[in-house]
Parts: structure tokens; sequence; C-alpha cells
């Protein structure tokens, strides 16, 4: 089952900002940062300040460099690759279909917020960028400062300004993101694993499915993604697998639903990743979110 990522204090719109650097890298992979493709219940407008990013969804293959806009519709799979050599600057905007003030929105604005069926990706010029960036600055510091009376109005009318802006950008340019079609299938080959990742998968049972050679879908799942389909098939398991290691169940069991053929083989690929066994993972863990529970940090 593709995991759906539940942003569960959504009750309002929600920004934050981060940036990571190459002498800041704090991911296993030195030069690339992402996820595995996933869907949440919410939108995302993320605002990318500095970066180099291939935004993948099921349908459709973007590439930005620079300064660009990504819309993500609540539901829809999708996944972010981010090149890190020349570091990484985002602001991101999270909020519900729900949360957004139509009486605020041009009748273009509300047909985009509303009627968004894949990811919109759009190239930021200098003017662009000088326009929206006050904004979205606004809107992060009123998103930090959540006891100001006023403030989810507030949140509200900005919010719309920013939207209304997205709009009339993506009408300007006359264009969505820009497809390839010689590598969407990957696309579909990603929500594949992220659906199917308890089950017996291989790079031959993949070409089958995909009607591709098995070296023409390891050559073009590396080069999209930088990294191989095992790695990338492994990751998404002990992603869920990470979850899972929040409750009760025994390693046996969470093995087994995350697809790994042996206990031991999950034990030993977890501790490559995450630098620690599942048991230690967990403790860690349930002692956070006790700290958390009362307070602590």
């Amino acid at each position: 089952m593709l995991e759906e990522k539940i942003y569960h204090d959504l009750k309002q719109a929600d920004c934050n900002y981060y940036e990571t650097d190459a002498e800041k890298n704090e991911y296993a992979n030195p030069v690339f940062m992402s996820c595995a493709m996933h869907t949440h219940n919410y939108n995302e407008l993320c605002i990318v300040t500095q970066g180099d990013s291939k935004i993948i969804s099921p349908s459709s293959i973007s590439h930005l460099e620079g300064c660009f806009l990504i819309f993500y519709p609540a539901y829809l799979p999708h996944m972010q690759i981010n090149r890190l050599e020349n570091g990484y600057k985002r602001y991101l905007i999270r909020y519900g279909s729900n949360l957004v003030n139509s009486s605020f929105l041009t009748p273009v604005a509300y047909s985009f917020v509303t009627g968004a069926s894949d990811v919109i990706s759009l190239a930021l010029d200098k003017n662009a960028y000088e326009t929206i960036l006050p904004a979205v600055s606004l809107f992060n510091r009123l998103c930090k400062d959540k006891h100001s009376q006023n403030n989810i109005q507030n949140r509200a009318l900005i919010l719309s300004v920013i939207l209304n802006f997205v709009s009339d950008a993506i009408n300007e340019c006359g264009g969505l993101e820009i497809k390839s079609s010689r590598y969407a299938y990957i696309g579909k080959v990603l929500s594949h694993i992220s659906e199917n990742y308890e089950k017996k998968m291989s790079a031959a049972m993949l070409a089958d499915k995909f009607y591709v050679s098995r070296a023409k879908l390891m050559n073009d799942f590396r080069r999209i993604t930088g990294e191989t389909l095992a790695d990338y098939i492994t990751k998404v398991r002990l992603e869920h697998a990470a979850i899972l290691l929040c409750g009760s169940e025994s390693l046996s069991e969470i093995s087994e639903k995350c697809g790994f053929s042996s206990v031991s083989y999950f034990v030993n690929r977890f501790g490559r990743v995450y630098g620690t066994t599942p048991l230690k993972y967990r403790k860690d863990k349930t002692l956070y979110n006790f700290d958390k529970s009362f307070g602590g940090e």
C-alpha cells in the first residue's frame, strides 16, 4: 500500500524553511537527497530558492535548477530528488483545500487550487522570485508566531496572495511541468514499488511488467533517481519498517510485512542505513515519544 504521510496537526496552513549544503549534508548519500515516492492528505507548495531537483509523479518527470516552485496536489504520489553539491534551500507550504479562503482568490487561482491533478513545476526568473519571496517569507514568520491575534486570518490572506501569484505565473508561461517521455515510465515503476514493497520483487520482474529490458530499466532508473533499483527497493522497505518499529510487532513480523527475505537480512540492512539496530531504534523512539509527551524536546 502506498504510504500516506499525514500531518496530524494541519488544522491551518503551515510553512517551514529548510536548507542544506555540501558541508552540512546530513544524508547518507553525499550527492542526492530524496525520500521514497509517497502521498499525503494535504497540498504542498514548495518554493525552491536554490536547488537542482528532479520532480517525479506516475505520469511525469521534470528537472529544474536555480529558483523554481513545485505544487503537489493532495493524494498524488510523488517524489523529489535534490542534488546537493551547490546547496538546497526551500520554503514548504502545506495546506488543505478546505483551509483556503476562496473569497481571497481570483477565479483562475481557485480553479488551479481545486482542479490540479498532477504535479506542477515552474522555473522562476529574477522578477518572479523577487515578487513572491516577500509574501512567502512573511507567511513563514506568521506560521512561527501561532499565538498572535488574527494569525489564522492573516495566514489565509497571505496564502491567497501566494496562490494568486502562482496561478498567474503558470498562465503567463503557458505551461505546466516539463515532461520527459523517454523516462516517464520510471514514475510508474516508483509508484509500483511503493504500492507493492512487501511482495517479492526483482529487476527482471519489473522489466517484464513495464515492457523494457532489464538493462534499460536499471540504467534509466539510476539515471533518474541517482541510486540503484535494488537500493531504492530496500529504502522503501526500511522506511515502512521504521514506522512499524514504533509499534509492538516483532522483528519477524515486521521483516515479513516489509518484504525482507529473513530477519537477519532485515537487521543487517537496517543497521547499514540507520546506523543502529531495529530494537535500539525502537527503544530510542519510545523514549523520545515519552519525553515529548511530558514537554521535552
